[in-house]
């Protein structure tokens, strides 16, 4: 008897994952065959015609249409559709936007009608939706007037999907590039920080013009947050770098910074870093000159560049130690050393340093 019962409930559990295992088929079947009308979403630029698709999917035998779509009148304008499927060519729209001053809620209303038997939509494009912007970002949202039916006029259950037509936000620098000062045989960076751009492009300005940089021997990371310089030539001495950040819409430039090369084949007490460690730095970091050099004084800013705290040193230093960096918060930083050279200007170096 016991064996018998033993036997049962095996059955039963096997006959229970069966139809586990069915059911949740059938789920990501219907999940993935569900009923779906989506309005897109994309970017544009004021001024611009923009086009958002309207795209319809696994509905079938589709006899009428009956659309309502909310926009906002002070972001875009000239609302209409084009490119209209040839199932539904004989599709009318109407902008039924009424009223004027202030802020309008607009509203673009779309029938069809079939002639002689209903339509099936696998995964196509309805129409697209054409619009003048004007700026901002502007939901298209369905209303709840919004219905398809079938050729016998009952209501299919549609997953109304909202879109989007937004303008992106200007670019903006929170770090421009600073000076930089090497000699030929070191290797340095200039960087940058900004938001809301999609791509970088260095320029350099030598002979009075602005140029974009390639990467070659001396160059490297043209196009990134971060320009590497390598071994630079004194023929590069006092050019100017700057960066440009873009996005679809607008293109913004630094702030320009100088490049001073220094050329140790001579004594001419330049800076001349060798080596700066350990990086990343918990509470300290070492400086090793490759020749002594006269140090007035270190700088240490945030990545944002703001300053937060400076050593002073007027003196000459082959190695210098830099310690009670405990306090400063996790992240980067840039060190800038400053050098005095006698008879001459200061000379500046910077360095980007990660603290753990």
């Amino acid at each position: 008897m016991r064996i018998q019962v033993i036997t049962h409930s095996i059955k039963t559990n096997r006959f229970g994952r069966v139809l586990f295992v069915l059911f949740f088929t059938l789920f990501l079947y219907f999940q993935g065959n569900t009923q779906t009308l989506q309005i897109g979403t994309t970017q544009s630029c004021p001024g611009d015609i923009a086009s958002v698709s309207l795209n319809i999917s696994n509905t079938t035998n589709v006899g009428a249409i009956t659309l309502y779509i909310n926009y906002d009148t002070t972001m875009v304008d000239t609302i209409y559709l084009a490119n209209i499927n040839p199932l539904v060519s004989s599709a009318m729209f109407n902008d039924m936007t009424s009223g004027v001053g202030g802020p309008r809620l607009g509203m673009l209303a779309i029938s069809w009608f079939a002639s002689s038997s209903g339509v099936n939509f696998t995964s196509d494009v309805l129409a697209e939706i054409k619009m003048k912007v004007l700026g901002g970002s502007c939901p298209l949202i369905f209303d709840n007037g919004c219905e398809i039916a079938d050729y016998s006029a009952q209501t299919i259950n549609v997953n109304y999907i909202n879109g989007n037509l937004s303008v992106p936000y200007n670019p903006v620098f929170t770090l421009h590039p600073l000076p930089l000062s090497i000699n030929t045989t070191d290797n340095g960076f200039y960087t940058i920080a900004a938001a809301n751009f999609d791509s970088i492009r260095w320029q350099i300005k030598q002979g009075g013009e602005w140029l974009d940089v390639v990467n070659n021997s001396v160059f490297q990371g043209f196009n990134n947050d971060t320009l590497f310089v390598n071994h630079p030539t004194t023929n590069l001495d006092g050019v100017y770098l700057r960066c440009t950040v873009s996005n679809l819409c607008s293109t913004f430039t630094s702030d320009s910074a100088i490049l001073h090369i220094a050329d140790l084949s001579g004594n001419n007490n330049e800076l001349s870093l060798a080596n700066i460690y350990p990086n990343p730095f918990s509470n300290y970091i070492l400086i090793d000159f490759s020749q002594s050099s006269f140090i007035e004084k270190i700088n240490i800013f945030q990545i944002d560049g703001k300053h937060v705290i400076s050593f002073i040193k007027n003196d000459y230093f082959s190695h210098l130690y830099i310690s009670n960096l405990k306090e400063l918060k996790k992240g980067a930083y840039f060190f800038e050393i400053i050098s005095r050279p006698k008879n001459d200007n200061n000379h500046i170096a910077v360095y980007k340093l990660i603290k753990n």
